[in-house]
């Protein structure tokens, strides 16, 4: 993980306000390698990040975002990451309203740990598992 490189750390610990928080909504479904490289470039402790995988992924596709959520965890100050549970989940369709649902999930509970959040995020983000921003 990038995120762990001694100065940036000291630097979130001193420097973090309430506005340096962002609220990540990310929606899976298969090749999850792209994800693990998102996480290991952009991931913040004090961060959210909601994860929904498609009710029809591979079970292995939910064990290793499960173990992926285990890690990061570990890793979180102000933050939070977590997958919505299996039963919670959608089957996701293409052109169909199924990705907002999904989102929409996501955002409703990001909005909930912002206003429990001593840091609230400000602003958020919805992506699709298959994105990896160059910013």
């Amino acid at each position: 993980m990038l995120y762990f490189a001694e100065v940036l750390k000291n630097f979130e610990k001193l420097n973090l306000k309430s506005a340096d928080s962002i609220a990540f909504s990310h929606l899976l479904h298969k090749d999850i390698a792209i994800y693990e490289a998102f996480l290991s470039v952009y991931f913040r402790p004090n961060n959210f990040y909601c994860i929904h995988i498609d009710k029809e992924s591979k079970h292995k596709v939910w064990k290793a975002v499960q173990g992926l959520v285990k890690c990061y965890s570990e890793k979180m100050i102000h933050g939070k990451i977590f997958l919505i549970d299996k039963k919670d989940s959608l089957s996701i369709r293409w052109r169909r309203d199924e990705i907002l649902k999904a989102d929409i999930k996501c955002i409703e509970k990001l909005v909930q740990l912002r206003e429990a959040s001593k840091f609230p995020w400000r602003h958020s983000i919805s992506m699709a598992g298959t994105e990896l921003p160059l910013v």
